[in-house]
């Protein structure tokens, strides 16, 4: 779908953008902003900008019209949010199967996330493995003996996230925040949103170095 400079400015001004921040969201230049607010206007430019909207929830009609629905959001976080997020992980690799992507920066910090706390037990990794395919980037190449079928691991250097996590799971993608030790989930339901945080993963993970797994032992954690 074509949408037009009007469309484009209209709903830049009601996120209050500047053209700069515009073309962070959508990967393309602040000229190729203003050249499509000037009415100079291409699919392959229009495309990564309209999905940025699109993921905002942005809606376009006819040549001059839009509306904003908000993505459908969900939290997890206090003292059951790991235990909580798991189950709502669980399920929704139980009904749609396919892949998760997840970057984090140790291995470690994953199996914090869905609530593991000995290393030596890995259930619940070995049931969400049963239902999809599991890609984790990391940041830091540190291992545990995480050996689970259909759940691979590989390392990179090049993780802008700091110290948030991201998961991707079908059409959601799930922001997780941690201070090392509590840990927020922010779940937001939008197949545009997805989409662009699969194609941002896909040539990370390429690139990255699989993680060859340490023999079993008996670390717990603490």
């Amino acid at each position: 779908m074509m949408i037009s400079s009007e469309q484009i400015k209209a709903a830049r001004a009601w996120m209050d953008w500047t053209r700069e921040m515009l073309a962070e969201e959508s990967g393309v230049s602040p000229g190729t902003i203003r050249n499509l607010e000037e009415g100079k206007l291409s699919h392959r430019s229009v495309e990564p900008v309209r999905i940025a909207f699109e993921s905002r929830g942005f809606k376009f009609h006819g040549r001059n019209g839009i509306s904003r629905q908000a993505a459908e959001t969900k939290t997890f976080d206090g003292p059951h949010g790991c235990d909580e997020f798991y189950d709502e992980l669980l399920s929704m690799a139980q009904r749609k199967g396919g892949e998760i992507v997840a970057i984090f920066r140790t291995q470690e910090q994953f199996a914090r996330a869905l609530g593991i706390a000995d290393f030596n037990r890995l259930e619940r990794l070995e049931q969400l493995a049963k239902h999809a395919t599991v890609k984790c980037l990391l940041s830091e190449d540190r291992q545990l003996s995480m050996d689970v079928p259909s759940m691979q691991f590989r390392a990179t250097s090049h993780n802008p996230l700091g110290p948030l996590a991201q998961i991707i799971c079908n059409d959601t993608t799930i922001v997780v925040i941690t201070n090392g030790r509590d840990f927020f989930f922010h779940l937001t339901k939008s197949i545009e949103t997805a989409h662009i945080g699969l194609n941002d993963f896909e040539p990370r993970w390429e690139s990255a170095v699989p993680l060859i797994m340490m023999p079993q032992t008996s670390k717990t954690c603490a």
